[in-house]
């Protein structure tokens, strides 16, 4: 009976002990992450010397999002060479043809983005919607922030990329970033795989904001922002393979 008591009580203790465990990594913190990547089949981003970025649609209800997303990932675009026209004559044309991203989403989702970039004299037009930026209220605030994007060619409404990324960071003791600091980490990996996949942007000297379009390899560019996350890397992981559509990834540490 005792041997029995004895090897009970282990059992016990080894589950108690896994508990604790279990306690103490999530105390310690974790990130989650979504990924949905896809290129067109044969597309390359020289062909499309000029963009437009639309603010994203606004459909997480925090204030501003959409034209948030859109100035930390345009930074993102110019520093990887992209050439963008000028922010204000992207917000001249949507007042002219009274569309409004954050005020009225729904709206924003029937427009004929390819027809608008026309308008505007450019080869691609990047849009999308802002599905989540919040702090969500558990052991503290966790950031969380997800976003979609598609870019267009204005000549025959293609879609040529699409991306939908999320990010999610938990834990009591864990260092997290500002909702800020995951919208550029997110606009980092998306691009990192899209330039894995249709190579990079045309070197067309300055962009109309003043800010470098090209002429600088990647490889100089470098590293990535230093993260607090132990190291964890966003990776290029979860594109597409140009054949077979979006394939998604998700991971969870």
């Amino acid at each position: 009976m005792q041997g029995v008591a004895g090897r009970g009580g282990r059992g016990v203790r080894a589950v108690a002990t896994l508990g604790l465990a279990v306690a103490v990594l999530g105390a310690a913190g974790c990130v989650h992450r979504y990924r949905n990547d896809w290129v067109a089949p044969g597309f390359r981003t020289a062909v499309l010397p000029r963009i437009a970025l639309v603010p994203l649609v606004n459909l997480s209800g925090y204030p501003q999002a959409g034209e948030i997303v859109a100035q930390l990932l345009g930074t993102e675009l110019y520093r990887r060479g992209f050439r963008l026209i000028a922010s204000w004559r992207v917000r001249e044309a949507l007042q002219a043809a009274e569309i409004d991203p954050e005020l009225a989403p729904e709206a924003a989702m029937r427009v004929d983005w390819a027809a608008f970039g026309r308008r505007l004299g450019v080869d691609g037009i990047l849009v999308g919607s802002v599905d989540e930026m919040r702090y969500k209220r558990d052991l503290g605030e966790d950031p969380v922030v997800g976003y979609t994007v598609r870019l267009l060619d204005t000549a025959s409404g293609r879609v040529l990329w699409t991306a939908s990324h999320s990010r999610a960071e938990h834990g009591i003791f864990y260092h997290k970033h500002h909702l800020h600091e995951n919208v550029q980490r997110i606009a980092h990996a998306m691009l990192e795989t899209l330039l894995d996949e249709a190579g990079p942007p045309a070197a067309v000297g300055m962009s109309e904001q003043g800010a470098p379009a090209g002429g600088e390899s990647r490889a100089s560019e470098g590293p990535e922002p230093a993260s607090s996350d132990g190291g964890m890397s966003e990776g290029a992981g979860g594109s597409s393979d140009g054949e077979g559509g979006p394939q998604a990834e998700e991971t969870a540490r």
